[in-house]
């Protein structure tokens, strides 16, 4: 099937706007004043705006980034591109988005707020007070703005500040968990005993899985000599998290207060062994990060054979074995995961990946399949199981599995591309070609989607759209030996 040159244009607009984020500040002015640039800033910002509304921050950024190369100066749409940086955890780069945004002079509080926490995050504590403070003037209403400037103040502390702060929050939302959290473990370190407990028994009627509340009110207990209170509490968070050492490190010195000595030395022996084994566990985490896999899967072996009953370190091992390429051994561990935990969604995903590795395909769906019986709603295992049906050259199951993992992510990469992976196959080169423009929404730098697309353009007779799309590639990565090579037919084709 041939591309029209009708079915080529939504194509050329993607190519066009790919253009826009590339234009230099010499052409702000006519940018600025042409009101076709200026209609289609509209809509980049409109739809920008509606898919960070929705948290979707990756594909929201790249929207409104070419929204503000269409249309520069806007400090609206520098504080969404920064907000957008933000839920992605990229502060440093919304701290400047900001900046700017205040620098061409808007004066919105949630701009402050958002300066602010970035600030915070990046622990710039003294500027985050600042930005907070001016946010709280313009809107002196909102509790998660005093609440913001008590937790830096705290960072910083000045725990009589970070106090009033707190008890602001409170008089303006008095459910606020949290501010109660921290505003009793301040009174509780100023020995306001009374309002100390309170708060923190408040707290927890709140949030009764908050352990760091739980463990607060026990030690207040104990340091009020009642050990009973304590270890009563301290049973309710066994209760929420069977495996907490340090619960059970404070319950060994409760008992031991009460004179329990085989109680308190079993405690001891308890926080003994999930202290070592969390040791080795998050060992393996260090050198799972850094990519060695073989001293990853020692120390997460290591974790396991203190504590046989260590989920995570299961899933990590088995993860750490798929690294290496050594299925076997992670459909071993996870075996054994699944005999502790048979209900445990991710161990039953990675089951199927370690199969799909194998090329079991059968098992490797009936992994997925007993995923989705857990979470229908599962997009990983509705991906998964759209690359097994792909390696079966079920092309069609595929696409309908990856249609399911996309109603649960509309922003999942990978299954837009293995999507158009699919469609080529069944020779729908519209469709696949629309599933690799979806790639390069969410990142236009993906040098996958970009190839695929150059190719696809090669094919059906859009010599310039492939150079394009060629030529992109070789700006990011100049030693892709494959668009070169693709440059190089076009450029011998007549």
């Amino acid at each position: 099937m041939l591309f029209t040159i009708k079915s080529l244009l939504p194509l050329t607009l993607l190519f066009f706007a790919a253009a826009c984020t590339e234009e230099t500040d010499s052409t702000s002015t006519t940018i600025a004043t042409d009101p076709e640039r200026l209609r289609q800033a509209q809509l980049f910002n409109k739809r920008g705006t509606h898919l960070l509304q929705t948290g979707r921050a990756q594909r929201a950024l790249t929207s409104l980034q070419q929204a503000t190369k269409l249309a520069p100066g806007n400090a609206e749409i520098l504080l969404r591109i920064g907000l957008a940086q933000a839920q992605l955890e990229r502060h440093e780069e919304a701290i400047a988005t900001f900046t700017n945004a205040v620098e061409l002079g808007l004066n919105d509080p949630a701009l402050f707020f958002a300066l602010g926490s970035s600030l915070r995050a990046q622990h710039r504590y003294a500027e985050a007070v600042v930005q907070v403070q001016r946010a709280i003037e313009l809107a002196p209403d909102r509790p998660h703005y005093h609440f913001r400037l008590g937790d830096t103040f705290r960072s910083l502390s000045n725990f009589e500040a970070a106090l009033e702060s707190f008890a602001t929050t409170l008089r303006l939302n008095s459910d606020h968990a949290e501010a109660l959290y921290l505003r009793a473990d301040l009174l509780a370190r100023l020995d306001s005993v009374d309002a100390a407990e309170a708060g923190f028994t408040r707290a927890l009627q709140l949030a009764p899985s908050h352990m760091p509340t739980y463990l607060a009110l026990a030690s207040l207990y104990s340091k009020q000599k009642r050990h009973t209170a304590a270890i009563d509490i301290l049973h309710q968070a066994l209760a929420k998290q069977p495996r907490h050492a340090q619960t059970h490190y404070l319950l060994s010195q409760a008992y031991a207060q009460e004179n329990q000595s085989a109680l308190s030395a079993d405690a001891m022996q308890t926080f003994q062994r999930l202290s070592a084994a969390q040791r080795h566990y998050d060992q393996g985490n260090v050198y799972a990060n850094r990519n060695d896999w073989e001293r990853a899967s020692t120390s997460l072996s290591a974790a396991i054979q203190v504590d046989s009953t260590h989920i995570q370190a299961h899933l990590r091992l088995s993860m750490a074995h798929l690294y290496r390429s050594a299925p076997a051994q992670s459909i071993t561990v996870l075996r054994q995961a699944l005999a502790l935990d048979p209900l445990n969604l991710e161990a039953h995903n990675l089951l199927g990946e370690a199969h799909l590795l194998a090329g079991d395909l059968p098992t490797a769906q009936d992994a997925f399949s007993a995923a989705l019986k857990l979470d229908s709603t599962s997009v990983r295992a509705n991906y998964n199981l759209g690359r097994t049906a792909y390696q079966a050259q079920d092309f069609k199951a595929a696409i309908n599995a990856f249609h399911r993992a996309l109603s649960g992510d509309p922003d999942h990469r990978d299954t837009y591309y293995n999507m158009g992976l699919a469609y080529i196959k069944l020779g729908h080169e519209r469709r696949a070609a629309k599933s690799f423009q979806q790639c390069l929404e969410l990142n236009p730098g993906d040098l996958q989607a970009n190839y695929a697309l150059g190719q696809l353009f090669m094919r059906h007779g859009a010599p310039d759209l492939a150079r394009k799309a060629f030529e992109k590639i070789l700006q990011q990565d100049p030693d892709h030996a494959q668009a070169r090579q693709r440059l190089a037919q076009l450029e011998q084709t007549p």
